[in-house]
């Protein structure tokens, strides 16, 4: 009877990392570092985006006044 093959080895999906495995405490302080750097990024994506909707919500009210203007000017003619 022919031995059962072993397993095939897990895929690794990236490459290690040079040096020692890391510890529990390491994994964990690199998971807070990414944290915070994307939360740094969604904070200054939210002001890009607060940023834009402050200048469609004036372009809105320009071309109401503008608008508003056109349809008095029409009217006096």
């Amino acid at each position: 009877m022919e031995p059962s093959p072993s397993p095939p080895p897990p895929v690794q999906t990236t490459a290690p990392r040079p040096g020692p495995p890391e510890t529990a405490e390491a994994r964990l302080t690199e998971f807070k570092r990414m944290l915070e750097e994307n939360c740094e990024r969604m904070s200054q994506e939210e002001a890009h985006l607060e940023d834009l909707l402050n200048r469609s919500r004036t372009i809105e009210r320009d071309v109401s006044v503008f608008n508003s203007s056109e349809k008095t000017h029409l009217h006096t003619l």
